[in-house]
């Protein structure tokens, strides 16, 4: 993964089975240093909620902590 990003970030993309509406482009594009300056999976197009709620049965599918530690 640290010496072949593309290859890496690719078949998490796939393990994980993204269900994107249109697909990416580009696995990775270098812009910056930073791993958040750079361009992951350019001109995909996904609905983030479509990917996290789709397994539709009794298991907990989010947590979300307030600023607080509520849950």
């Amino acid at each position: 993964s640290v010496e072949n990003y593309e290859d890496f970030w690719k078949e998490i993309w796939h393990f994980f089975d993204v269900i994107a509406s249109k697909p990416y482009d580009k696995v990775f594009v270098k812009k910056g240093s930073g791993f958040l300056d750079n361009e992951w999976f350019s001109g995909a197009r996904l609905n983030f909620a479509e990917n996290l709620l789709r397994i539709r049965d009794d298991r907990l599918a989010l947590i979300c902590y307030d600023e607080l530690g509520n849950y």
